[in-house]
This record gives C-alpha cells, sequence and structure tokens, in this order.
C-alpha cells in the first residue's frame, strides 16, 4: 500500500486539534464534578436580590457554613480537625478541589474556564447553573 506524507502544516493543524480538544476535555471533566456546571453557575449572591429571606436562612445552615468562615469563632467546617481525618482517609489534600466539591461546594467559571469554588452547597447546587434561566426568571412581566 502506497503511503502519502502528510504535510507538515496539515499535521501541524492536527495536533493543534488535538491539543485543544484535550484542554477543553479536561476542562469538562473538571466542571463535571460540580452538580451545577460552573460555566453556567451566577452565585447565590444573584439569587438574594430577590430571595433575601432565603438567602438568609441559608447563611446560617451547614451548606453555607462548610465554606464561609464560619461562627460563634467556629472555623469553617472544611478546616476542622473532622474534614482534616476525612480527606487524609480519602487520600485528598483539599476539599475545595478534591472528591468534596461534587457536592459540598458552588464552583463559577471565569472567562478563561477555570473553577473558582465560590460557596458551599447553594441555590444552584440543585436548582442548576442560573445562565440559561435566570433572566426569565426575574422577569417583571411573563415572557410567553
Amino acid at each position: 500500500m502506497k503511503q502519502f506524507p502528510i504535510p507538515s502544516f496539515a499535521r501541524t493543524v492536527v495536533i493543534a486539534i488535538a491539543v485543544a480538544f484535550t484542554g477543553v476535555a479536561a476542562q469538562a471533566a473538571n466542571n463535571a464534578k460540580f452538580k451545577a456546571d460552573p460555566a453556567k453557575t451566577l452565585g447565590a449572591e444573584n439569587c438574594k436580590e430577590c430571595h433575601a429571606p432565603i438567602f438568609e436562612a441559608w447563611e446560617k445552615t451547614h451548606h453555607f457554613l462548610s465554606f464561609s468562615a464560619g461562627f460563634n469563632g467556629k472555623p469553617a467546617m472544611h478546616r476542622t480537625d473532622e474534614a482534616k481525618a476525612i480527606l487524609k482517609k480519602m487520600g485528598e489534600r483539599s476539599a475545595k478541589r478534591g472528591a468534596c466539591v461534587q457536592c459540598h461546594y458552588t464552583g463559577i467559571a471565569s472567562d478563561t474556564g477555570r473553577v473558582k469554588t465560590v460557596s458551599g452547597t447553594s441555590c444552584e447546587s440543585c436548582h442548576g447553573g442560573g445562565k440559561d434561566w435566570n433572566k426569565v426568571h426575574s422577569a417583571k412581566e411573563d415572557p410567553m
């Protein structure tokens, strides 16, 4: 069978596409760790505008406290000795970057695609990332 040489430009294009796809796939895998898609997450502060009483109640829950600085002089839950012991047993170094993020944290993607953990379990952990539906949900008049 006769083989045809691939021009170096075409080879470069194929390699560039493969590298780009690998980066996208890696970011998608990182995003998949979170219950709410970080690329679509707006953050609980966005919900507070209309749902202040619910937001204030959430601030007193373990969901909020798992990430925050804690209250009554207690450390945030991910910084407690108990959490550190659990991490050690799991072979994890960080609760905000390891297996814990799927259920215990909310992440938001930056313009560069990097995900920043911004809170504990929050509104969008259950309701999904608000980017696609927030404007319709917040509309003063029925959009239909």
